[in-house]
């Protein structure tokens, strides 16, 4: 957390993608990276013998945008509860702005890849992985995400971002595989910068309410249903 705060300035120098990319690449997934050769630890446990299969492909697609749209409503509740300061709203639109199709790459690129890749390896391949060993993966996965959601620095959103890291971490370990949390890692990212520069959000239909409450629970019908395909096929 006080490697990041460099970064910080370099964000609010008007430097946003230098800042951004010099966070995930450097700090957060340079420092474990380091300490795994450093130390000699065994780089394998980190991202996991488990594969992803096309079949295993589609249902992490059900599952996280299931999870993403519950995700998302949860937010439309939480705003209302305690809405963004005018500052943090403006930060996020900043940060997400883009116009043009290779300004959106550009973004995709530094919001969605980068940070989905650099963010798992330490949350869940080095936290998460190293506190499964001490404390069993329930804790780990309770105490990753606690990590995660606090290091994101927005103090409205530090819950949901909490939930995320769950979902992440259950990802983690019911697929034996990082590569199975990046995947959703990035997805969920692009899910939010997409619906960000489209101008979509929820709820879907504030006049027919009963349009966002068939959508809610298909959300949920699908990362039921996925979750327990993924458990059965792992």
């Amino acid at each position: 957390m006080f490697l990041q705060i460099p970064t910080h300035y370099v964000m609010k120098a008007g430097w946003m993608s230098a800042g951004i990319l010099i966070n995930e690449i450097v700090v957060v997934a340079g420092v474990p990276i380091a300490l795994v050769y450093l130390l000699g630890f065994d780089r394998r446990r980190i991202v996991g013998p488990g594969k992803i299969d096309a079949v295993m492909l589609g249902l992490l697609v059900v599952f996280i945008l299931g999870a993403d749209v519950l995700i998302d409503y949860a937010t439309l509740l939480s705003e209302r509860v305690l809405p963004l300061s005018e500052e943090m709203r403006d930060a996020l639109d900043r940060m997400m702005e883009a116009e043009g199709s290779g300004a959106i790459v550009w973004k995709i690129f530094v919001l969605c890849i980068v940070p989905g890749f650099c963010e798992e390896i330490f949350f869940r391949g080095f936290c998460q992985t190293s506190l499964a060993a001490k404390w069993g993966r329930g804790w780990a996965i309770v105490v990753a995400s606690i990590i995660f959601a606090l290091m994101h620095g927005n103090p409205y959103y530090v819950h949901l971002y909490f939930l995320l890291g769950i979902v992440f971490g259950w990802i983690y370990f019911a697929t034996g595989t990082l590569w199975a949390a990046i995947f959703c890692h990035v997805l969920n990212n692009a899910w939010t910068f997409i619906n960000h520069v489209r101008g979509f959000e929820f709820p879907i239909d504030a006049s027919a309410p009963i349009v966002d409450v068939v959508v809610a629970s298909l959300a949920v019908l699908f990362v039921f249903l996925s979750a327990k395909v993924i458990r059965a096929r792992s």
